[in-house]
């Protein structure tokens, strides 16, 4: 491994030499090279084919993903990390600075078959002078009239070879001898203060992308496939009213194109992919019904009444659609002047206005169905995806927690033991860290608390998958938090009872905060090569609502979240992750921007203990 890195180097070297012999005739000159981009503002970029120079989107960088590694969830992300990425200090002209690590190598209980990645190499820092920004970035500025002033441009070259590996006993290990791939980058700093003004990309070698629901890898070659950056001023404003025209825009194309994919019969579902529910997309329509009720639509509108009449035509007995189903029916009864902004509404106002409109023909469906979805919830207190036999995860769990949080709020009693088991099951199945982390967190109220607490994280099944992952852990936050506020509503929740659940929610508010991204599922990659980023958003967004949480670590995670949707929004207005499930991912983006979780009552006290360890 130390011949590789030393030949990388060696190459970087080789490419970079005229510009060192240019270096050593001049005075040793200090940069800095620390861009202080404030956390209330983002960074656009339009992005662009560089061969071709046809737009391709928008790229928003946050001020906090610069003071840490930006994620990725496939090989696509990948090259974006070495673009936004500085040294914390002052360099000279001609330095060189290297860099080791792994992408995708910390997950071989979540899916062993997915490999990981070592990648070597090294940044050249060349001495600055001054350039006009079309000149390096042609492709992106061909379209500009007038000529730009030259200014001083700082600029940074870097050369990345990716090596795979693979798994023996949990641990990384095997690593290929000659690379698979490489990435080389080019960066233009404005001299002044640092910031990136535009960057290039190309990656050549082999590139490995997972598509459907069981398909497993196609891998590609890519020759010299490139993007650049180009960087629009003024920054974007990352605040409430900064955001909210844009948000605005984005709800609405992003709901004008789910109604685009409404089909005969009704239904609003994927065609491939990995499907929520069944095949027959039952699922995937209440999704899309209950993302476009939150966004406004109304509910005579014919999208609205042909979709309702296609899920309501079936009978089903798996949990996620038994689930959504319930969680579509109450998104009916919700006033707009809640949806507006439904964070300040309480639950006792919901319930309310759910009880003066909710017609008989929709309870009697909500009771076939809470009564079928029961029939999921096993022994240990997870939910399958069907009964008996049903594979329990935490994953089904979650929604059926929210769809019997539904039911309830609709006006169907369930049994305190139903909320129970679940809590029973989460306290035995968190992974625990064995030291104390400080975990700060804002609430809506603008409090602020501070707790010592061991991190905790929840995975997908214990004890068959339990490496925890920032999904699995927002769903155990919002399913603790639900059980809790009807085991309170109930009256068979105790201050007793309270504690150790507090104790609990803190500890994955503590993971989270740790793990704090974005961009990227925790841990990067996931089943199939490519996390299912926009399915953990909506998990966050879930679990913090719920939780009264505004900021955590300082991170306004709404505003950060929106700024990050906006910029992967697709010109026709849906969103796609990497898993080719449009319709889930542009339904999972609305809720996110709409917020679309009531807030809940529990029993549990803010903070239990704010002193130090001693």
């Amino acid at each position: 491994m130390l011949t590789l890195r030393l030949s990388l180097l060696g190459s970087a070297l080789g490419l970079l030499l005229p510009v060192l012999d240019l270096a050593s005739q001049e005075a040793a000159k200090e940069y800095d090279l620390t861009w202080k981009l404030p956390h209330d503002r983002a960074a656009v970029y339009d992005v662009f084919d560089a061969a071709k120079g046809v737009k391709q989107g928008e790229f928003w960088l946050l001020g906090c993903e610069l003071e840490r590694r930006i994620g990725s969830t496939d090989f696509n992300d990948l090259p974006i990390r070495f673009l936004f990425r500085l040294p914390r200090k002052k360099m000279e002209a001609g330095a060189i600075w290297e860099i080791r690590e792994f992408a995708y190598g910390d997950m071989p209980v979540i899916h062993p078959g997915i490999e990981p990645v070592e990648i070597s190499g090294a940044y050249h820092l060349m001495p600055s002078k001054k350039q006009r920004l079309e000149d390096i970035f042609k492709t992106a500025q061909r379209n500009k009239k007038d000529k730009s002033d030259p200014i001083d441009l700082v600029m940074i070259e870097g050369r990345f070879d990716l090596c795979r590996g693979g798994w023996v006993n949990g641990q990384v290990t095997k690593m290929e001898k000659i690379p698979s791939s490489s990435i080389t980058v080019l960066l233009a700093l404005r001299g002044t203060d640092g910031a990136i003004l535009g960057g290039r990309y190309q990656f050549s070698g082999r590139n490995e992308m997972y598509e459907g629901k069981w398909s497993g890898p196609r891998v590609g070659r890519s020759s010299g496939e490139g993007r650049e950056f180009v960087l629009r001023e003024p920054y974007v404003a990352i605040t409430k009213e900064g955001l909210k025209v844009q948000i605005d825009q984005a709800v609405e194309r992003g709901v004008k194109w789910l109604k685009s994919q409404q089909v005969g019969d009704g239904s609003i579902s994927d065609r491939g992919g990995y499907a929520v529910g069944t095949a027959q997309g039952i699922g995937a329509t209440a999704m899309s019904l209950l993302a476009m009720l939150h966004s406004g639509v109304l509910t005579d509108d014919p999208a609205i009444r042909k979709g309702f009449a296609y899920v309501g035509s079936k009978k089903v007995n798996q949990s996620y659609d038994l689930a959504l189903q319930l969680m579509a029916i109450e998104g009916k009864y919700l006033p707009m002047s809640m949806l507006d902004d439904i964070e300040k509404y309480s639950e006792d106002v919901a319930r309310e206005e759910i009880a003066k409109r909710l017609s008989k023909e929709d309870k009697e469906a909500a009771e076939v169905a809470v009564r079928a979805l029961l029939e999921t919830q096993s022994e240990s207190g997870l939910f399958g995806y069907v009964g008996g036999a049903g594979y329990p995860n935490l994953s089904s769990t979650q929604y059926a927690v929210l769809g019997l949080k539904s039911a309830s709020r609709l006006g169907i009693p369930i049994s305190p033991m139903v909320w129970k088991r679940v809590v029973t099951y989460l306290a035995t199945a968190k992974t625990s860290s064995s030291q104390d982390y400080t975990v700060n967190i804002e609430r809506r109220s603008g409090d602020v608390e501070k707790r010592y607490s061991r991190t905790n994280g929840w995975g997908y099944i214990s004890p068959k998958y339990p490496a925890p992952t920032g999904a699995m852990t927002c769903a155990a936050l919002s399913t603790m938090a639900i059980c809790e506020s009807e085991l309170t509503r109930a009256k068979a929740w105790t201050e007793k009872d309270a504690k150790p659940l507090e104790d609990q929610i803190w500890g994955g508010l503590g993971w989270l905060q740790e793990q704090y991204n974005l961009r990227a599922g925790t841990p990067e990659g996931c089943v199939y090569g490519s996390a299912m980023v926009l399915y953990y958003l909506y998990g966050l967004e879930r679990a913090l609502i719920l939780l009264n949480v505004k900021t955590i670590g300082g991170h306004d995670w709404y505003l950060e979240g929106a700024a990050t949707l906006l910029s992967w929004q697709q010109l026709d207005g849906r969103w796609e992750g990497p898993h080719g499930t449009p319709v889930i991912d542009t339904a999972y983006a609305l809720l996110f921007l709409k917020r679309a979780m009531i807030p809940v009552k529990t029993m549990t006290r803010s903070s239990l203990s704010t002193d130090a360890p001693k």
